[in-house]
C-alpha cells in the first residue's frame, strides 16, 4: 500500500525536529512527492491542507473546516500553527 501524502509530510516535519514553515512543506510536496522542480508558480500549492477553522460571527456556524494537515485522521499526527507562524508536529 502506498504511503499517504499526509504521512510523508508528517515524517518530513518529524525529521526537521517537529517544527517547520508552510514554505518548507510546500517545497517538499512539490519536489519530493510530485517530482516537479519548485519555482514561484507553485506558491499556494496544497494550501487548502493548511486552512484554519473559521466561523460566522453572526450565526455562530462553522464556515470553513480545518485543513487536511491540521487535524488527526487515519494518520493521527497533525500540524498545529503557533503565533510565530510556524507549524509544530503534534503526536496524537
Amino acid at each position: 500500500m502506498a504511503t499517504s501524502i499526509k504521512t510523508r509530510v508528517m515524517d518530513f516535519v518529524a525529521s526537521k525536529g517537529g517544527v517547520t514553515t508552510f514554505s518548507e512543506v510546500q517545497r517538499f510536496i512539490v519536489e519530493q512527492v510530485r517530482g516537479w522542480k519548485y519555482d514561484r508558480s507553485h506558491r499556494g500549492y496544497f494550501v487548502s491542507a493548511f486552512v484554519s477553522l473559521d466561523w460566522c460571527w453572526y450565526t455562530g456556524k462553522v464556515t470553513r473546516q480545518l485543513g487536511y494537515f491540521r487535524k488527526p485522521g487515519i494518520e493521527k499526527r497533525y500540524l498545529q500553527k503557533q503565533r510565530d507562524g510556524k507549524y509544530y508536529l503534534v503526536n496524537a
